[in-house]
C-alpha cells in the first residue's frame, strides 16, 4: 500500500472501473502517477482532463489525511496489488482498488463462503443459519464466513460462525470505524477479537447516501467462492 492507491481512489473522475483499468496497463500506482499526460491519454484512453488530475497529483493532499485518518482508528487498507488483497476479488473487473479493513487482514484471503439472506428472518431462516454453519465448521475446516452484517440473516450467519467457532467477515455499505447498523457494533468487535474482520470500500471522506448497498453486494460475491441464500422474499 502506498500514498498513490489512496491517490488513485480519491482522484475526481476516475471511478472504481476506471482505477481497475488504470493498474492493469501501468501494473501500479506508483508506475500509474509517474506516467505523463501523453502516456495517460494514449496508453490507457484517458480523456485529457482526468489525465491531467494524475499528473497533477490533485487527490494527494486528501490521500495524506486519509493515511493518518486510517492510523488513527486503526484501519488497514489494502490495495489490489497487495498480497494481502482478497485472490478472488482481484477477478471481478469493478474490484475496488482499495479496502479498507479493520481486524484479520488475513481472513480475507481464506477459503470464504457469502451466506445472506433476508433481513425479515423467520425462526426456520435463523435454525437453517445454524444448521448450515455448523455442518460447514464440522466438514470445511478453515472456511471464513462471510456477510453483510445487516439485520436477519446475515447477523444470524455471523453469531453462529462465532458460535462455532469459525472466523467470519462483514462486508459493510459504510465508511469505518463505524458500524452501520450501529446496533450490531458489538457483533463486530467479536468478529475481530475472534480473528474476523470488518471491511469497506468507502473512505472517510465518502458523502454517506444510503446507496452503497447494492454494490457492496459484488464483494460479498466477488470475494468468496460460492454465495448461499438461506431464506429470502420471492
Amino acid at each position: 500500500m502506498t500514498i498513490e492507491d489512496i491517490a488513485l481512489q480519491l482522484t475526481p473522475g476516475i471511478g472504481v472501473k476506471g482505477a481497475a483499468h488504470l493498474i492493469d496497463t501501468f501494473g501500479d500506482a506508483r508506475h500509474l502517477f509517474a506516467a505523463s499526460e501523453e502516456e495517460l491519454t494514449a496508453r490507457a484512453g484517458l480523456r485529457p482532463d482526468a489525465a491531467r488530475q494524475i499528473v497533477r497529483r490533485r487527490a494527494f493532499a486528501d490521500a495524506e489525511r486519509e493515511m493518518a485518518y486510517c492510523r488513527r482508528h486503526g484501519i488497514t487498507p489494502l490495495a489490489a496489488t497487495d498480497e494481502a488483497y482478497p485472490p478472488l476479488l482481484r477477478e471481478i473487473p469493478d474490484r475496488p482498488h482499495v479496502l479498507y479493513v479493520m481486524g484479520e487482514a488475513g481472513a480475507l484471503s481464506a477459503r470464504c463462503l457469502s451466506i445472506v439472506g433476508t433481513r425479515d428472518a423467520t425462526p426456520y431462516g435463523q435454525t437453517m443459519c445454524n444448521r448450515l454453519v455448523e455442518g460447514l465448521a464440522e466438514r470445511v475446516p478453515g472456511l471464513c464466513i462471510v456477510s453483510g452484517l445487516a439485520f436477519g440473516i446475515d447477523t444470524a450467519c455471523h453469531r453462529a460462525a462465532l458460535a462455532f467457532g469459525m472466523p467470519t467477515v462483514g462486508i459493510i455499505a459504510s465508511a469505518l470505524p463505524g458500524i452501520t447498523p450501529a446496533q450490531h457494533t458489538a457483533v463486530a468487535r467479536d468478529m475481530i477479537e475472534h480473528g474476523g474482520a470488518v471491511v469497506s470500500e468507502l473512505h472517510s471522506q465518502t458523502r454517506q447516501n444510503g446507496n452503497f448497498y447494492h454494490s457492496r453486494n459484488r464483494l460479498l460475491a466477488g470475494i468468496s467462492g460460492g454465495t448461499v441464500v438461506v431464506e429470502s422474499p420471492a
